[in-house]
């Protein structure tokens, strides 16, 4: 029996690997000419730069029957990264089942089943399936909070065409957020631009790689927190909950910066995020290397950003650290009200059961809609979905 998985990158590699175990022949969909999702960073594709680092340790990320190679990096760059992913490929034997520049356009309904049909090599193909994994994961399409970017003379830059910190020498830089990927942004443009700051909305809970000697991802299972039963989608009561948690763990942003000061009245009133980021980054920036400018950023002008209080920012370069979210538009409107999906909620773009099953499209599943630093929560929704499915 054929399973249509749609999506190229780790969520397509266990999707089909499970399949594969319970004797099901996977019939892998996808977009880009090479597998790998967004680390292999090809040019004009949602993607990453190779000088850019991962939040999870190796082992944290790893295949549950392919472990690492101990000589690899505890963080490994996006090339180790898919070189570790297509090693899992050659041993489950699974590139035969991948079709590549294949763009699904379209998932309906048909009769009791789903019709898939996609574009290959410009030519409009269809087929109706029993089963159907959709696996194009969280990162589909970059968050751009620009009404007319078109207006900017200069560069934006985000995660479809950054690749080569070159771009900033000599450039005034405004880098947009203050997620890990903005701090990272920032940290490639500060040897090499004129000048470099960065606009944020709100401050984070700042934590660097190490906590205590210990790697950030695994010190966010210690018991204190994975003891704590919170609900399925995050709430301010949990929310409150984990950020005082960090906060007693890590200190306060304030030391690094007096405008990443949290009040704690916040906590419960307000969601908090949080990040991760290089020592360095925030040595920098208690430095003042990296400027930091409180405000929203809602548009840019000729030759900058505007904030929402009016103010504006010079740049000869934005580079945007705004974050990502899925793209399901491929789906029919049948589906997406069913799925309640909202292109705009960056949080909770779809309403499913355990962000993987709905009961009323039986037979169809997502893998990767839900992201986590969690070790194994790939391959676990994976088991879910082509278990209940």
């Amino acid at each position: 029996m054929e399973v249509c998985i749609i999506g190229g990158g780790l969520s397509s590699v266990s999707a089909a690997k499970v399949c594969k175990d319970h004797g099901l022949t996977p019939f892998i969909l996808n977009k880009s000419s090479a597998l790998g999702g967004v680390w292999k960073g090809h040019s004009g594709e949602v993607g990453v730069w190779n000088s850019l680092k991962r939040l999870n340790e190796k082992h944290m990320s790893a295949f549950s029957d392919y472990l690492w190679n101990l000589n690899d990096p505890d963080r490994p760059t996006p090339i180790q990264l898919l070189n570790y992913m297509n090693g899992y490929i050659e041993k489950h034997n699974l590139s035969q089942y991948y079709h590549n520049s294949c763009e699904v356009t379209h998932v309906e309904k048909f009769e009791e089943n789903y019709k898939v049909t996609w574009i290959e090599n410009e030519i409009l193909h269809e087929k109706v399936f029993k089963y159907v994994i959709i696996a194009t994961g969280r990162f589909s399409k970059v968050i751009n909070p620009f009404h007319n970017p078109e207006k900017f003379q200069g560069q934006i830059y985000h995660g479809i065409n950054y690749r080569d910190p070159s771009v900033f020498k000599d450039k005034k830089v405004v880098i947009i957020g203050l997620s890990m990927t903005a701090s990272e942004l920032a940290l490639d443009a500060l040897g090499l631009a004129q000048s470099v700051a960065q606009v944020f909305k709100k401050p984070y809970i700042c934590m660097k790689r190490r906590i205590q000697g210990v790697p950030v991802d695994m010190m966010m299972f210690r018991t204190q927190i994975i003891d704590f039963p919170g609900p399925a989608l995050n709430n301010l009561v949990s929310n409150a909950i984990f950020s005082n948690t960090f906060l007693q763990t890590v200190g306060k942003p304030g030391i690094f910066h007096p405008d990443w000061h949290i009040d704690e009245s916040l906590l419960g009133n307000q969601m908090i995020s949080a990040k991760v980021a290089d020592d360095e980054y925030y040595e920098a920036v208690t430095e003042r290397k990296i400027t930091q400018i409180k405000g929203q950023a809602v548009d840019v002008y000729e030759y900058g950003v505007i904030l929402s209080d009016g103010r504006q920012i010079e740049a000869d370069i934005i580079a945007l650290g705004t974050g990502f979210q899925p793209d399901y538009s491929f789906l029919s409107d049948e589906i997406k009200s069913i799925i309640q999906y909202d292109y705009n909620d960056r949080l909770n773009t779809t309403i499913l059961c355990r962000s993987i099953l709905y009961p009323d499209l039986p037979r169809l599943c997502f893998v990767g809609n839900f992201s986590s630093p969690a070790p194994g929560h790939i391959e676990l929704q994976a088991e879910i979905g082509v278990n209940l499915c």
